[in-house]
């Protein structure tokens, strides 16, 4: 029994060791995002849709932005299950949390079929900023980067994007660049959870829009997804909830960032059409 231990805790290290992401810092190309003209791109919590989503203008432009759901739409996944990444020089000097990033992106390579490197000479690839503002990213590949940046924006504020030392916010704003809308967005969610309307204020009520013409790829509603809101967000008194789960489902918790959940997980293997084998068990999260 010792021996046949022992041979498993050597295979679970072999998978572990080669499921690393290992990123070599070049502070001659890295992007400089202490730069005033690219401090002045950082964003705004409150300016950006559903507080994390660049590209939308809710809700001027919502219908556009149904019509263009990036988990329908092939020209907004990845090609080749490829994406390339790259950190600016901020993160070179704060290697812990360049470290969580890393941690957050080796969930993803391990639990599903897309590969992440480091990027060289790609045009289009995750730019992963410093930014002031907060946490952020756009939904899917975007087909064309601002003109006065250099890849696409993924913004994890040092202070703020880095709760207790987790890659869960890390892991949230990188589903959102592969494709995929908060999880109470979904066309079903009143099945599962009430909206406190009261307690929103009137501009912020976009920010709990449903959207038509997505898929949840036949699965479940799930309160335990890293894209779901939390109980509290966008309150007009903190104290009191905004989103909870009905009267059922009232024993769910929602909100965590603490990783992709196991539907998560499906989710992005069903909308690539993953088939490998993973190498890791399944993170946390509820469902």
């Amino acid at each position: 029994m010792e021996r046949f231990l022992r041979c498993i805790w050597t295979i679970t290290l072999v998978v572990q060791i080669y499921g690393r992401i290992v990123y070599k810092p070049n502070p001659e190309s890295a992007l400089d995002d202490t730069s005033s003209s690219l401090i002045s791109l950082a964003i705004s919590p409150d300016a950006a849709f559903e507080r994390d989503i660049l590209g939308i203008d809710a809700p001027s432009n919502i219908k556009e932005m149904i019509g263009k759901n990036a988990v329908l739409d092939d020209a907004l996944k990845w090609k080749g299950l490829v994406i390339p990444f790259a950190f600016s020089k901020t993160f070179l000097n704060e290697r812990d949390r360049m470290q969580v990033v890393l941690d957050a992106i080796e969930v993803f390579q391990n639990a599903t079929c897309l590969t992440f490197v480091q990027r060289t000479t790609e045009t289009q690839y995750l730019q992963i900023f410093a930014d002031l503002g907060g946490c952020y990213s756009y939904i899917g590949k975007q087909l064309a980067n601002p003109p006065d940046f250099k890849g696409q924006r993924v913004g994890l504020n040092i202070n703020h994007c880095f709760k207790d030392g987790k890659s869960g916010i890390a892991q949230h704003e990188i589903m959102h660049a592969i494709g995929f809308y908060h999880e109470q967005s979904r066309l079903d969610r009143d099945e599962y959870v009430d909206i406190n309307w009261s307690n929103i204020e009137p501009d912020n009520k976009a920010q709990f829009q449903k959207y038509i013409n997505t898929t949840a790829f036949g699965e479940p509603y799930d309160f335990g997804s890293v894209l779901h809101y939390g109980m509290y967000d966008f309150a007009i008194d903190p104290t009191v909830w905004t989103i909870r789960p009905k009267e059922k489902y009232r024993g769910q918790e929602i909100g965590q960032r603490d990783g992709l959940s196991a539907t998560d997980i499906r989710k992005i293997n069903k909308m690539y059409n993953c088939t490998k084998p993973t190498t890791t068990s399944t993170p946390p999260g509820t469902s």
